[in-house]
């Protein structure tokens, strides 16, 4: 029960957790659960979470850019920045948080 404390402490989302716990299911039954793979994985569910809380934010700007350049009916500001808010829609499906 501590590990799971510890880990939602850690700022990962129940969803993550389980992702990471079928990962250490998976190498327990291979026989080949280390302590490195255990904490690579933590490691890299935080930097996710932390890439997709920058993408978030980079989607918020870039939706009110849009917005004013809709208003003023700059065309070439709106198609730049529906090429932009593409890009992190892409990323954001890459790491499944769209």
């Amino acid at each position: 029960m501590g590990k799971r404390t510890n880990l939602l402490h850690q700022g990962l989302l129940p969803h993550t957790i389980i992702k990471i716990v079928r990962k250490l299911i998976h190498f327990e039954k291979r026989g080949v659960l280390s302590m490195k793979q255990l904490m690579n994985s933590l490691k890299k569910a935080g930097l996710e979470k932390e890439r997709t809380a920058v993408l978030r934010l980079e989607m918020d700007y870039e939706l009110a850019t849009l917005f004013e350049a809709m208003t003023i009916n700059n065309e070439d500001a709106v198609k730049t920045t529906k090429q932009k808010l593409e890009r992190i829609r892409q990323e954001l499906l890459k790491l499944k948080a769209l």
